[in-house]
């Protein structure tokens, strides 16, 4: 696991430079980056992390990345919304100029405008291709564990009790588990 602060690998459950534990790196959370950055707060306490947190969805990830990651989905999913806005608005371009490249051909607008619409439409195509590494990019990065996702991390007290909550529910869970096998 890395300190999603310097990238620093975590020794000992601590970053050696940051002091960051690794309890704070796995209760981080997604949802409150999400809200600092719509609500546009200060953003200097978001960081990358490649850990997913608890509050994503890895099953909602993969389905939001190879079905609609060329339009952007996984990105306002995790809430990088600047790379959302790019990959959806520039499909939306490349749908325009096809269309009007197409209208221009069908019904004979001239070739001036016939031209025009062809050029705008290659030179939205570049956004294609763009579009088609970055989701190449986030599909590799995802299976290697390297996607990387804006997290708010705790204090570490706070990251502490969340650990001792989660233990704790998870023995509970165990001990009704083997009540039932011995009944």
């Amino acid at each position: 696991m890395r300190c999603p602060i310097c990238g620093a690998k975590l020794k000992d459950e601590k970053c050696p430079y940051c002091k960051i534990t690794n309890k704070q790196v796995i209760y981080a959370s997604n949802k409150q980056a999400k809200e600092i950055r719509k609500s546009k707060q200060d953003q200097s306490n978001i960081h990358y992390s490649t850990v997913l947190t608890h509050d994503v969805n890895k099953v909602k990830l993969w389905i939001f990345l190879v079905i609609g990651g060329w339009f952007g989905a996984d990105s306002f999913l995790t809430g990088k919304y600047t790379k959302g806005y790019y990959q959806f608005f520039s499909y939306v371009g490349i749908f325009i100029c096809g269309l009007l490249s197409t209208l221009a051909e069908m019904y004979n607008w001239g070739v001036n405008a016939i031209d025009t619409f062809g050029v705008l439409l290659s030179f939205a195509s570049i956004f294609g291709v763009v579009n088609f590494l970055m989701w190449f990019i986030g599909v590799i990065s995802l299976l290697t564990k390297k996607y990387k996702i804006p997290v708010v991390m705790p204090d570490e007290e706070v990251a502490h009790q969340m650990h001792y909550e989660y233990t704790k529910i998870q023995q509970e869970k165990y001990k009704e588990e083997q009540e039932r096998k011995y009944k």
